[in-house]
């Protein structure tokens, strides 16, 4: 029984105290057993960092200038920071590039091909671009129904999905008449079997709709402006946040709320928060640098590249409109690390080594510093919502004077988009669709008629009237679409408001 008594005594005063057992100078209530040693493990667990953080560090750093640390970064984010300051450029190669899914990029008017440069920052600016856009796609027509519709323009720019009947048999590409004539045969079988009354009814069978790969193209486009938008209240927010007085108020705080951690014996937590103190003081010196000619266009032209995953993609995003922000965006350098960058280094090493003693020392005392750390963790991604994605976002456009529109369109096929692409650039260049769509006859033939318009139509093409007879019935219905869907293209983004 006294052993029991014992066992019971020891196992309170671990909870409270810790496996140190160390008497606070400020004491505290003993926390349940389950609670303590639960909440000691959650942060080795759910806080820690792998490659795709390094990615999406260099993504905010691109987009605010700086490098932003969370209060409680996740375990490995400093050492991040220390590879991207000793390394420059050679990490950024690195990561840049490096996500759940590299993306590769095809630029439409130069025929060139590269992997994506700026994967994380793109990303950021496109998500809030289609957040900000109409979430209903525009659906692009499946078919054609005249001739005279592909010819004459004005004609394109009344079609629209909805206008566009279509029977099951002719998407099938099956003649009305063969259907029809398969049905008369059926019902004269099925006279001739016994017990057939006259009066039954039969049930015509229905065709059924032949497979499409539907394509969804995100169109994303830039324009170098300054919008008067209206003062709200995140504006004040960011002015009360970067001002002198309120940085200062807060450091004396959580230095306050350090002390007050010692003094009840969370000493891995006021480990933490020293940490993290002193790693956002250092961050707010440390402000990464542009390079000559940021966003600058250095053509005479307007950009149009098309991005995916990879050429077998299903979702595209098509990015035109200022090629200096595009360029800058997807192929180009965004920042760079400052010289005198080296050295902190030595710091940011330092203070993740600290961090993984703490954490693993937090893990080993249980009691309350495994709660305090938990509800730390928690307020400081709370206190970090300002440097979420969208914020990123917004804040740089707004910084850059940059404004964006976005919208989505769904295709019946990869065809039908690429030449409608084509068509909406203008470009004389058709090599930066080889990877995608093979450059064989038929696809010039298709290029051909769509660069002749609808006056040219009539001309006599050589590689047309080489073609086969169903290659020739191929160009003629896939012409039709792309020049169906680049009207629908230029209308549908002349209705959007810029953000």
């Amino acid at each position: 029984m006294q052993s029991s008594n014992n066992t019971s005594s020891s196992s309170s005063r671990t909870s409270g105290l810790g496996t140190i057992f160390y008497s606070p100078f400020l004491s505290l209530p003993i926390p349940p057993i389950i609670v303590a040693e639960w909440t000691s493990l959650i942060p080795l667990v759910a806080h820690l960092a792998s490659s795709r953080h390094d990615h999406q560090l260099a993504g905010e750093a691109a987009l605010s200038g700086r490098l932003n640390v969370s209060l409680f970064p996740r375990l490995g984010v400093l050492d991040g920071i220390a590879r991207l300051l000793a390394r420059g450029p050679d990490f950024l190669d690195r990561v840049s590039t490096l996500s759940e899914v590299s993306n590769h990029v095809w630029d439409v008017n130069w025929g060139s091909a590269f992997p994506c440069a700026n994967g994380a920052a793109s990303s950021i600016i496109t998500a809030y671009a289609l957040s900000c856009a109409d979430q209903k796609s525009v659906r692009m027509p499946e078919h054609v129904t005249a001739m005279s519709e592909i010819q004459d323009p004005k004609k394109l720019d009344n079609v629209m999905p909805e206008s566009l009947p279509v029977s099951k048999a002719e998407k099938l590409g099956v003649a009305t008449n063969d259907i029809q004539i398969a049905m008369n045969k059926s019902e004269q079988t099925l006279r001739q079997l016994p017990g057939h009354k006259e009066k039954s009814t039969f049930r015509k069978p229905e065709v059924e709709l032949s497979f499409r790969r539907y394509q969804t193209l995100h169109v994303i486009e830039f324009s170098r402006q300054k919008l008067t938008s209206s003062y709200e209240w995140y504006h004040l927010v960011d002015q009360v946040a970067e001002s002198h007085t309120f940085k200062v108020t807060r450091f004396l705080l959580l230095l306050g709320i350090a002390i007050v951690l010692c003094l009840c014996g969370i000493f891995g937590t006021a480990a933490v928060v020293l940490i993290g103190v002193v790693t956002q003081v250092m961050c707010q010196f440390l402000k990464v640098q542009r390079p000559p000619g940021f966003l600058d266009n250095n053509e005479n032209h307007g950009a149009c590249m098309l991005l995916s995953s990879h050429k077998n993609s299903s979702t595209w995003y098509l990015y035109n409109g200022d090629r200096g922000v595009v360029d800058s965006l997807l192929n180009k350098t965004m920042f760079i690390t400052p010289s005198y960058g080296k050295l902190l280094t030595h710091w940011f090493r330092i203070a993740h080594v600290i961090q993984l003693l703490a954490m693993t020392f937090i893990a080993a005392q249980k009691g309350w510093d495994g709660i305090a750390l938990v509800i730390l963790l928690i307020a400081a991604d709370a206190m970090h919502w300002r440097y979420s994605k969208n914020q990123l976002a917004r804040r740089w456009l707004k910084t850059e004077d940059v404004c964006v529109k976005a919208k989505t369109f769904e295709f019946t096929g990869r065809t039908a988009m690429l030449a409608a692409i084509h068509k909406v650039s203008s470009t004389k260049v058709n090599t930066w669709m080889d990877e995608i769509m093979a450059p064989v006859p038929r696809r010039q033939a298709l290029l051909n008629r769509l660069s002749k318009g609808p006056d040219g139509i009539s001309v006599p093409d050589p590689d047309f009237e080489a073609l086969s007879r169903f290659d020739q019935d191929w160009v003629v219905l896939h012409s039709g679409l792309a020049a169906q869907a680049a009207s629908v293209l230029e209308r549908e983004l002349g209705k959007i408001s810029w953000v």
